[in-house]
């Protein structure tokens, strides 16, 4: 279950096809169809391939999911992985997977380790604008728009987070790395084992590259305790750097923990919550699980079928963690 990065990002889940560009939006639709579409966005950061769900009978006002595959997976098969399109129809739910090309990346790894794409522009100004044009086109809430992936989709997910928190109501992060933990490849390589260092620091100063808009982001994440790919080392850093961004804006925390079991495998709930005992912060940690998808799809790559269900948990947190009004 080891992956080299080659050139750029770390291992997680095929290969890309070329998609055709942006379909009109249709003029009607049966209520009770669903539109599954691969589409093509350009905007001035630039152009990514991008797979559209909307579920049936979808109202004004959805929440909108942004859902980034790891290297050499493409948004089909992290579809099929995670069972997302099943999971959203169920919660109504918008779901838009953006797709990295090897022209990018020759593994397809979201590029979450250099400078130029951990803050404002480059791919999370992609990945926002692709989050803006859908949600427009579905009349998506816009205070119900959230962004997580998987592995190098999980730190770029965070990134895309930190640098949009005006778009961006809370993040996800399975088996992914805290933002700004490295500055290139070789130091994308290292964090992968180490976990990355100054979490807090990093916190305060993610708190303070968002300007005016800085704020608490309500973060779930999952890892791993067998991981060989990626430290869990680096998601308990991803975790304290956002209770430290947490801290920057003015939100105390307390910290609970709890162990249970799912899927036949044990795990550790670790929580922050804030006022009214409402946790912003949600980390699980999975004993038996390596560098896959805790509770994903039989028999699909860097998945673990058994385990707690990730992108259920996921949704549940998302649908609890609107952007608050500014």
């Amino acid at each position: 279950m080891r992956a080299t990065l080659a050139a750029a990002g770390f291992a997680a889940v095929t290969a890309c096809t070329n998609r055709p560009p942006d379909a009109p939006a249709p003029a009607a639709r049966p209520a009770d169809t669903a539109i599954v579409a691969q589409r093509e966005h350009a905007s001035e950061s630039g152009t990514r391939g991008y797979r559209l769900f909307v579920p049936p009978m979808t109202p004004a006002g959805a929440p909108l999911v942004v859902w980034l595959h790891g290297c050499t997976q493409d948004a089909a098969e992290l579809a099929v992985a995670s069972r997302m399109d099943s999971l959203a129809a169920a919660a109504r739910v918008i779901v838009v997977s953006p797709e990295q090309p090897a022209s990018a990346n020759p593994a397809r790894c979201w590029n979450w380790f250099a400078p130029e794409h951990q803050a404002r522009g480059g791919e999370p100004a992609i990945i926002a604008a692709i989050a803006r044009a859908v949600a427009a086109e579905f009349s998506a809430d816009p205070a119900r728009i959230h962004v997580g992936g998987i592995s190098a989709g999980g730190a770029m997910a965070v990134a895309t987070a930190v640098s949009y928190p005006e778009l961006f109501a809370s993040v996800a992060s399975h088996a992914g790395i805290g933002w700004r933990m490295a500055s290139n490849v070789a130091g994308g390589l290292a964090v992968m084992k180490t976990g990355g260092a100054a979490a807090e620091s990093l916190g305060v100063i993610a708190h303070q590259a968002m300007g005016a808009e800085g704020r608490m982001i309500p973060l779930f994440a999952v890892h791993g305790m067998r991981d060989g790919v990626v430290t869990p080392l680096a998601t308990r850093n991803l975790v304290a750097q956002f209770v430290a961004l947490a801290g920057a804006a003015g939100t105390r925390l307390r910290a609970d923990s709890a162990r249970s079991t799912a899927g036949g495998y044990s795990y550790q709930s670790v929580r922050f919550v804030g006022a009214g005992n409402r946790p912003v912060i949600e980390a699980w940690f999975v004993d038996s699980l390596g560098h896959a998808l805790s509770g994903g799809a039989p028999g699909s790559r860097w998945v673990d079928a058994r385990g707690p269900d990730a992108t259920l948990g996921m949704l549940r947190f998302f649908l609890d963690h609107p952007r608050p009004a500014q």
